[in-house]
């Protein structure tokens, strides 16, 4: 049986410009998102792009339940 670690947070990538805008989100990996940098760099060779790395963490209410004491 294969155990997923529930614990470590999902990372999403965005491409976004100088200004901001995001022009592709959520992108699941960074080597897809690498992909669409550079095409997005081709199409718009005068607009400057990073990729934004986004932590999601899935676990929430760690601890005790306040309710039950």
């Amino acid at each position: 049986m294969l155990a997923i670690n529930t614990h470590m947070p999902l990372l999403r990538y965005h491409i976004v410009d100088q200004s901001g805008d995001r022009w592709e989100s959520n992108i699941p990996e960074h080597s897809q998102a690498a992909q669409a940098l550079e095409h997005l760099k081709l199409a718009n060779p005068h607009t400057e792009f990073t990729i934004q790395t986004e932590q999601i963490y899935t676990v929430q209410g760690l601890g005790r339940d306040p309710d039950l004491h």
